[in-house]
């Protein structure tokens, strides 16, 4: 169909004497194979694998009862779907009732926890909400990245097999090249999962893939060459959906901060040796008739009730990064105590990370030059980038010891105009205006704790002597 507009509304945007000329013959289908999509806002459907037969598509359109095909046709998309031959992940055999929400989050919450063992006993909800978070991928803004990190043999890879059985088109993809991955994950949206993510370390690729998928409408693009016209062009792919990771290694700074983290160890208690694959079935059979139950009934998150419960949420966690990874997974909760206890999760996984952060390189370069501030080292309003480096070097190990180049950089970061001294020497230039902005900077709360303590308003009481000659020490004493 084509909309045509009216004269006057041609004549709006300054255009006069347009000739329009419309083709009566109707659109043709596009033919295409996929695993699975939306129809609009008022159907869904899933490619199954019956126990009997190929594999099909059960379909669901509101307010009319659930049907398989083998070919379904999408007017208002002009589409022609067929099932894929072949997919990457256990598919659900068909969508199968599951009593209340509650009941079916209890058994996935069961199913996660006889398999794997985690040290703490919240990660269990918060598995289960992105397992269900997965199976409504249309619904969110932003897909939370999970990471499984621990020394060799502590339940990283089993997780993962477990995950991969529970949610959504769960490809757990061992071993695959970071190029193999841009169209599957494109055409597919499977929920992908990586193991051992060391091996990815020196692929720029895979860290561009992960880091450019992470929020909806992203595009990740990459350079192929081009054997009909020689060269190179460039081709941009969405690869939004939801990823897990596991590795022994961490990850960098930008994908870790996309990542729920959960640190794994031996098993202290007796798990399942094999993955239970029949009562994963059975619950991803159930999972599907929740995905088109939340489909057909429920809002997107782009509507304005939605808006508004995050910025309570932002209130109540205190940090928008750790909303936005949770923001899914409180949405699906199946009551108010779990909906707490997945903010009271991520208001912990905020925490522990502004702690981490308080230990990176600018944080050390910040204490440092508010450490030497205070030594007295600042003249006409600057500090030597030297006299910051030997304050830095003094709390780290010989072999960790900062050039001043280096400390010159971290200084760059942290917003400090550079400059030259006296006799050519680099130096910071203080401001007090980007002081208090970094003040303000939560990364950076425990730099400005050691220096806060407000001068005391009359002279403080000598402590105990620790050595008899304590007396000769006294700077305030002469002979």
């Amino acid at each position: 169909m084509i909309k045509i507009h009216s004269h006057a509304t041609l004549e709006q945007h300054g255009i006069k004497n347009l000739m329009l000329m419309v083709k009566d013959t109707p659109e043709e289908n596009t033919a295409i194979r996929n695993a699975g999509g939306t129809i609009g806002a008022f159907g869904a459907y899933e490619l199954v694998k019956p126990s009997i037969g190929k594999s099909c598509f059960a379909v669901k359109i509101k307010d009319k009862p659930m049907r398989y095909v083998k070919e379904l046709e999408i007017p208002n998309q002009h589409l022609t779907v067929r099932p894929l031959d072949r997919v990457p992940w256990t598919l659900p055999t068909e969508p199968q009732p599951y009593g209340t929400v509650e009941e079916l989050w209890n058994e996935v919450k069961d199913c996660i926890h006889a398999h794997v063992d985690l040290p703490e006993p919240e990660s269990y909800d918060v598995l289960t909400a992105w397992v269900f978070a997965s199976w409504a991928l249309e619904k969110w803004q932003i897909a939370p990245y999970l990471f499984f990190f621990g020394t060799f043999a502590t339940g990283k890879t089993r997780a993962l097999e477990v995950l991969s059985r529970l949610c959504q088109r769960g490809w757990l993809a061992l071993y695959i090249s970071p190029a193999s991955l841009y169209r599957p994950v494109e055409n597919w949206r499977p929920t992908l999962f990586l193991d051992e993510a060391e091996i990815y370390g020196d692929k720029h690729e895979i860290l561009g893939l992960l880091n450019g998928s992470y929020r909806r409408g992203q595009f990740v693009c990459r350079q192929r060459e081009n054997a009909d016209e020689g060269g190179y062009e460039t081709e941009f792919f969405d690869c939004f959906s939801f990823k897990a990771i596991a590795g022994t290694k961490e990850l960098a700074k930008t994908l870790q901060s996309r990542c729920i983290i959960f640190r794994t160890s031996h098993a202290t208690r007796k798990i399942k040796f094999f993955v239970d694959e029949q009562r994963c079935t059975e619950l991803r059979n159930k999972l599907l008739q929740w995905r088109f139950n939340t489909l057909l009934t429920e809002g997107s998150e782009g509507t304005e009730d939605a808006r508004e419960r995050a910025e309570h949420l932002v209130e109540l966690i205190g940090n928008q990064r750790e909303v936005e990874l949770f923001y899914p997974l409180i949405s699906v909760a199946p009551n108010k105590e779990i909906e707490k206890e997945l903010i009271n999760y991520a208001k912990a996984s905020a925490t522990r990370k502004l702690e981490e952060l308080s230990l990176s390189t600018e944080a050390t370069a910040l204490s440092a030059i508010l450490q030497a501030k205070e030594r007295g080292l600042m003249k006409n309003g600057k500090l030597l980038i030297s006299d910051i480096t030997l304050t830095a070097n003094e709390n780290l190990s010989f072999e960790e010891h900062w050039k001043e180049r280096y400390t010159s950089s971290l200084c760059s970061r942290l917003g400090f105009q550079k400059s030259r001294g006296a006799q050519g020497k680099a130096v910071i230039i203080w401001s007090e205006a980007l002081i208090e902005r970094l003040h303000k900077d939560l990364r950076y709360a425990l730099c400005f704790t050691q220096h806060d303590s407000p001068a005391p308003s009359e002279p403080s009481v000598p402590s105990v002597p620790t050595s008899p000659n304590w007396l000769k020490d006294r700077k305030d004493v002469t002979e």
